[in-house]
């Protein structure tokens, strides 16, 4: 009877490492992944001086005006950063 417990614990022990072993694995690949996804996301947004500098209304401020002023801000401040 000792030994089937003995067994049978072992048996747990072993399924519990292997659980806690593939939850760390995958936990460290998604954190990886999110890291990958925060670059990219940081190399295309905009900054909050950049948005509050958006205005709206009668002036006539088209979409791609807008997208356009931005994406030559944005390309200025890659280019900075690179020297």
């Amino acid at each position: 009877m000792k030994s089937v417990l003995k067994i049978a614990l072992g048996i747990i022990l072993a399924f519990t490492v292997l659980i806690v072993g593939c939850v760390a694995i995958i936990g460290a690949g998604v954190d990886e992944a999110v890291d990958e996804v925060q670059k990219e996301s940081d190399k295309t947004s905009i900054t909050q001086a950049e948005y509050q500098s958006v205005k709206v209304g009668p002036e006539g401020n088209t979409r791609d005006r807008i997208v356009s002023r931005l994406a030559s801000r944005r390309a200025n401040r890659r280019l900075r950063q690179a020297t």
